[in-house]
């Protein structure tokens, strides 16, 4: 490795977008876990009233998810591969 992405300037850079991405990957799974859990109750009370449109909000709750995570990711193991 060259010293040339080496500075000290660099690697605060790489330590903070580190924490950013990981900082975003545990929201996005906060969020969906919250998410879900209301949903489930909504569905519990509601016994079968909205049985398809929760059904949606879940599926996209799904996908939200795992789109953060992977971008998050992502960024993460491009972080770590640039620190090598």
């Amino acid at each position: 490795m060259t010293n040339k992405m080496n500075t000290a300037a660099d690697r605060d850079r790489r330590q903070r977008n580190g924490q950013v991405r990981g900082r975003d990957l545990y929201w996005g799974f906060t969020l969906g876990i919250l998410s879900n859990l209301a949903t489930i109750y909504m569905l519990h009370s509601s016994v079968g009233t909205m049985g398809w449109a929760m059904t949606a909000m879940i599926v996209g709750t799904f996908i939200f998810v795992m789109i953060n995570s992977f971008d998050c990711m992502d960024d993460l193991k491009a972080n770590a591969d640039d620190m090598d």
